[in-house]
Order: structure tokens, then C-alpha cells, then sequence
């Protein structure tokens, strides 16, 4: 169950930091002209 919650954990931490990826590319997008 540790190793679940961990991997768990670790897809957050992954998932927040692809959205937040993608949202500075898009903003660096939205910059461009």
C-alpha cells in the first residue's frame, strides 16, 4: 500500500508539473507574435 500511495504521489507530482509545462508554453506561445 506504501509503494501504491508513493507511486500515487509521484504521478502528482508529474502531473502538476506537465500542466504547468504546458502552461508556460503556452503563455511563451501567446508572447510570440
Amino acid at each position: 500500500a506504501a509503494v501504491v500511495a508513493a507511486g500515487g504521489e509521484v504521478c502528482d507530482v508529474l502531473a502538476e508539473a506537465a500542466h504547468f509545462g504546458w502552461e508556460e508554453i503556452g503563455s511563451l506561445r501567446a508572447l510570440k507574435p
